[in-house]
C-alpha cells in the first residue's frame, strides 16, 4: 500500500547514489551475504560502534506444526492440496518455487536495496530494525529490479498461477486479478522485540468474505527461515475480528512460520494476522513479496491504493511471459518525453518512469 508521504521522516536517497559520504559502509570482501550495519551507536555523543551481541532467546518452540500448511509445487495435485489449505488457514506455503542461484540473485538485489534504506541508526519504517521495501521507496515497489522481475514475477509467478487463479476464482480462463506491486520487508540482525500482530489492510464489509481475498501477498524465502532469524508469525484462520484483547494468547506468539527452507513462497491473504519476531542470528533476514489484488477490489478504486503506481519500466515489462504481462498492464511506466522534468511529475499518478528513490532512515 502507498506509504511514502514527503513529510515521512529519512533522508531521501536516490537509488544507486554515490555511497561515499553515507557514514557506515560495510565491506563487500567480507563474504558476507547480509553485509549491513549490524552495529549500533554505543553512545548518542560518541560515535564508537560495537556489535551488538544477541543471545538467543529461550522462546519454546513453535506451536505451528509448518508441515500441515505446506506443499510443494513438484508433487502431484499441489494446487488442490494449496488450495485446500489456504482456504482454511488463510495461508500456505509452496515449497521449491526458486532454485539457489535464484534465491541469491534475488538476495543480492535485496541487500544492494536494503544498503539505500537503512540509516546509522537502523531506525527502520515498521518498528526499529524492520523495514518495508514498499513503504522507502518513491514508487512503493521493487518491480523496477531486473532480478526480481524475472525471478519472482517471471519465473515463480509462472508456476504458482494456477493456485492464484483457483484463490481468485477465475472465470472460464480469464484472470480475475492483476499484479499490484512488488515489496516485502527485512529485519536486521539484533533485533530483540516481536512485532505486533496486525492485517495488512482494513477493508469494508463488501469485501470481508473469506474467498476470494482482496488482496494477496505471496513472500519469498530467499534463505531458510529458522528460530533465530526472525521469522515470521503466522496465526491460521485469524484476523483482527478475532482479537478479544490487548494481551496475545501464549500459543499465537510461537506460532512463528520455521523451519521453511530457501526458495519456498509462503503466498497469504494478507488479513490474516501475522507479525515479526526477534532477528538473534548475525544475518539480515529478507522476505520480498509480489502483491496481488482482486479485480472487485481493483473496481472499487479505493483512494488510498488506485489507481496503482506505474512500477515496472516498459523495457522490463517486455521481458515478462504474456500471462505476467496480462497481470501487470496497469503497472507499466512508459519512457518519459523528452524534457519532461521529474520536478514537475506527481510520481504517483504519472505513467512514466522517473526512477526510484528511497526513504533512508
Amino acid at each position: 500500500m502507498r506509504a511514502w508521504p514527503a513529510d515521512m521522516p529519512g533522508e531521501l536517497v536516490a537509488h544507486g547514489s554515490s555511497r561515499k559520504e553515507r557514514p557506515f559502509q560495510p565491506d563487500p570482501s567480507s563474504g558476507d551475504e547480509a553485509c549491513l550495519p549490524d552495529k549500533v551507536p554505543h553512545s548518542s555523543r560518541k560515535k564508537r560502534w560495537r556489535v551488538k551481541k544477541v543471545k538467543p532467546a529461550s522462546e519454546p518452540a513453535s506451536t505451528l506444526k509448518v508441515s500441515e500448511y505446506t506443499v510443494s509445487h513438484q508433487t502431484n495435485n499441489w494446487e488442490a492440496n494449496a488450495l485446500a489449505i489456504f482456504r482454511k488457514s488463510g495461508f500456505v506455503v509452496v515449497e521449491d518455487v526458486l532454485n539457489d542461484v535464484q534465491c541469491r540473485e534475488v538476495l543480492e538485489v535485496c541487500n544492494a536495496v536494503a544498503k539505500e534504506m537503512v540509516g546509522p541508526h537502523r531506525a527502520g519504517n515498521r518498528g526499529h530494525g524492520r523495514y518495508s521495501f514498499g513503504w522507502a521507496s518513491s514508487t512503493g515497489s521493487i518491480l523496477h529490479e531486473r532480478a526480481i522481475a524475472s525471478n519472482l514475477l517471471s519465473h515463480a509467478g509462472m508456476i504458482l498461477h494456477p493456485l492464484l487463479c483457483s484463490i481468485f476464482c477465475c472465470d472460464e480462463g480469464k484472470p480475475q486479478f492483476s499484479c499490484y506491486s512488488g515489496g516485502g520487508d527485512f529485519v536486521l540482525p539484533g533485533v530483540e522485540e516481536y512485532q505486533p500482530l496486525h492485517s495488512d489492510i482494513q477493508v469494508n464489509k463488501s469485501f470481508s468474505m473469506k474467498m476470494p481475498p482482496p488482496y494477496l501477498s505471496v513472500n519469498f524465502c530467499v534463505q531458510a527461515l529458522t528460530a533465530e532469524n526472525g521469522p515470521i508469525r503466522m496465526i491460521p484462520g485469524k484476523t483482527d475480528h478475532d482479537r478479544t484483547g490487548r494481551k496475545e494468547p501464549a500459543e499465537w506468539r510461537n506460532s512463528r512460520l520455521f523451519p521453511v527452507p530457501a526458495g519456498a513462497a509462503l503466498v497469504r491473504d494478507v488479513r490474516t494476522l501475522h507479525g515479526g519476531t526477534p532477528n538473534v542470528s548475525e544475518r539480515t533476514r529478507y522476505l520480498p513479496s509480489i502483491e496481488y489484488v482482486s479485480t472487485g477490489f481493483k473496481e472499487a478504486r479505493r483512494k488510498d491504493m488506485f489507481p496503482a503506481v506505474r512500477s515496472i519500466p516498459r523495457e522490463i515489462f517486455n521481458t515478462l511471459p504474456k500471462k505476467m504481462r496480462r497481470l501487470c498492464r496497469d503497472i507499466v511506466a512508459e519512457e518519459p518525453e523528452p524534457g519532461n522534468e521529474l520536478e514537475n511529475v506527481d510520481l504517483w499518478k504519472s505513467p512514466c518512469w522517473h526512477g526510484v528513490k528511497y526513504r533512508r532512515m
